[in-house]
C-alpha cells in the first residue's frame, strides 16, 4: 500500500454480542470486508485480536508495497508492541507480521469519531453479530474457565440442596444456594 492509497480500517469488535470486523480502502473506496460472530465465551481483547489477525491474513494475499492498519484498541497495540505476547492469537499474529513482505503500519485512532474506516467496520461489527458463530481457534480465557466452575459448582449443589432430606425447615426460608450470601453469627 503506497502513501495512504490502501489501508485497512480498523479491525473492530461489536462488544455486546462478541461480532469482529475489518474493512479495506483502497483509492478512497472500500475494497474488501470481513466480519464473524464468535462465541460468547471469547472476551473483547480476543475478538479484537481476531479481527487483526484476519486483517494479517488477508494482507498474505495481497502483494502490497505498504498498509496502514488503523486500530481503536490501546491494549491489543501495547499487546503487540511487547513483541513476545503471551497470547497464542497475539504471537500468531505476529508471525503473520514478521512473514509479510508489505510494510505494515498500525496506528491508533480514536474510537467513535467519525473516522469512515472506524464507522464502517463498526456497521460491519454490527452486521456480524447477526450472523452464525464462526469457529475460531482462541484460547478461552481462566476468567471464563473460573466462571464455568463457579457456574457448574453451584448447580451440583443446588441439585443436592434440593434432594436433601434433612434442613427442610432451613430450605423454607433459603431455597436457593448463593456464595454471596453473608453468614449470620
Amino acid at each position: 500500500m503506497t502513501h495512504r492509497q490502501n489501508r485497512i480500517s480498523k479491525p473492530t469488535v461489536q462488544k455486546l454480542t462478541r461480532a469482529s470486523a475489518f474493512c479495506v480502502f483502497r483509492h478512497g473506496f472500500i475494497h474488501h470486508k470481513w466480519w464473524a460472530k464468535l462465541d460468547d465465551n471469547n472476551i473483547a481483547f480476543q475478538v479484537e485480536m481476531v479481527a487483526l489477525r484476519e486483517a494479517m491474513r488477508w494482507l498474505t494475499q495481497e502483494s502490497l508495497a505498504k498498509c496502514t492498519i488503523h486500530r481503536d484498541s490501546q491494549l491489543s497495540l501495547k499487546t503487540l508492541a511487547v513483541l513476545q505476547s503471551i497470547s497464542t492469537i497475539g504471537r500468531e499474529i505476529l508471525n503473520i507480521w514478521n512473514s509479510l513482505t508489505t510494510l505494515v503500519v498500525i496506528s491508533l485512532v480514536k474510537g467513535h469519531s467519525r473516522v469512515l474506516g472506524n464507522e464502517v467496520a463498526d456497521q460491519l461489527a454490527r452486521q456480524g453479530s447477526h450472523g452464525s458463530t464462526l469457529n475460531v481457534n482462541v484460547d478461552r480465557p481462566k476468567s471464563c474457565l473460573k466462571t464455568n466452575l463457579k457456574k457448574c459448582s453451584l448447580e451440583i449443589w443446588q441439585d443436592r440442596w434440593n434432594l436433601s432430606e434433612t434442613g427442610f425447615r432451613t430450605f423454607l426460608f433459603v431455597p436457593q444456594v448463593n456464595i454471596n450470601r453473608a453468614s449470620l453469627n
